[in-house]
């Protein structure tokens, strides 16, 4: 058996790929972020999970940025709220309980499931980031 993304999602992945590919490029290099990249990838994510009211609203909410925990001599950038520059990775990082709302609908998911299932949405995060080392961030 073959399993394959139907071509729309595929494309989608790809383009949300890219230009998030670009975004940390311009990290390494320049160490700042394009607006109008971050601009492309809310609009790529709202066409990959539909232009919803709620998904449009949750992409205004997170930027690609300097993360808080930053520090002079290590700068990182992830995705992170806008609000306050707290990584979306740290934050998905403190949901160890699985939700009474997940337990009522899936009640077949174990504790352990659940704690996967973070730990994978945490690394996906955690991929997007990009980070200095002190020897580098001196340049």
């Amino acid at each position: 058996m073959t399993l394959s993304l139907d071509a729309n999602s595929s494309s989608m992945t790809a383009s949300i790929r890219s230009i998030l590919e670009k975004i940390v490029r311009n990290c390494e290099y320049s160490r700042q972020v394009d607006q109008s990249d971050v601009h492309a990838f809310r609009q790529a994510i709202c066409a990959f999970g539909h232009m919803t009211s709620a998904n449009r609203d949750a992409t205004e909410r997170v930027e690609y940025g300097l993360l808080d925990d930053a520090t002079e001599s290590t700068p990182r950038y992830g995705l992170r709220l806008k609000s306050s520059g707290i990584a979306l990775a740290n934050i998905m990082n403190h949901l160890d309980e699985m939700p009474e709302e997940v337990r009522a609908s899936f009640p077949e998911v174990t504790d352990d499931d659940w704690y996967a299932c973070v730990r994978i949405a945490v690394m996906l995060l955690l991929s997007f980031d990009v980070r200095f080392h002190e020897s580098e961030a001196m340049q």
